[in-house]
C-alpha cells in the first residue's frame, strides 16, 4: 500500500471548506503517517509483530530510539490526538478545523520525510 497516496488525498481534502472534508483530511493524514511508521517498525524490529501494532506501541517504539526517531513519535502522537478528535468527537465542533487539517497534513509530511531519512 502506498501510504503517501493517503497523504495526497488528505492534502486535497484539506483544501476544501466542508467539515466532513476537513475532518477526513485529518484522519487520512494521520493514517498515512501511522501506517508508514508501523511498516518501518515491523521491518526494523523482529520482536514487533502484528499483535503489537497498536497505535501507541508504534509511537512509543520511536520515542525509545535514538536520533530523529523521537521526532517521529512526537509528531505521530500529536497527529493521533487530532485524528481522535476529528473521528470520534463528531458532535463537538473543532475550532479552526481548517488550520487543524492543514497542520495534520504538514505533520504527516514531516513524519514521512523523517521516516525516509531514517531508512537511508
Amino acid at each position: 500500500m502506498d501510504w503517501a497516496g493517503f497523504l495526497a488525498f488528505a492534502t486535497r481534502l484539506a483544501a476544501g471548506d466542508g467539515e466532513a472534508e476537513l475532518r477526513s483530511a485529518v484522519s487520512r493524514a494521520y493514517y498515512s503517517a501511522y501506517n508508514d511508521a508501523r511498516r518501518y517498525v515491523r521491518n526494523k524490529d523482529a520482536m514487533f509483530s502484528g499483535k503489537d501494532d497498536q497505535h501507541s506501541k508504534v509511537w512509543d517504539w520511536f520515542a525509545a530510539e535514538p536520533g530523529q526517531a523521537p521526532q517521529v513519535a512526537t509528531l505521530g502522537k500529536a497527529l493521533r490526538t487530532s485524528r481522535n478528535r476529528a473521528d470520534y468527537n463528531v458532535y463537538n465542533p473543532i475550532s479552526n478545523l481548517k488550520s487543524e487539517a492543514t497542520m495534520a497534513v504538514w505533520k504527516a509530511e514531516k513524519v514521512l520525510s523523517l521516516l525516509e531519512s531514517l531508512r537511508r
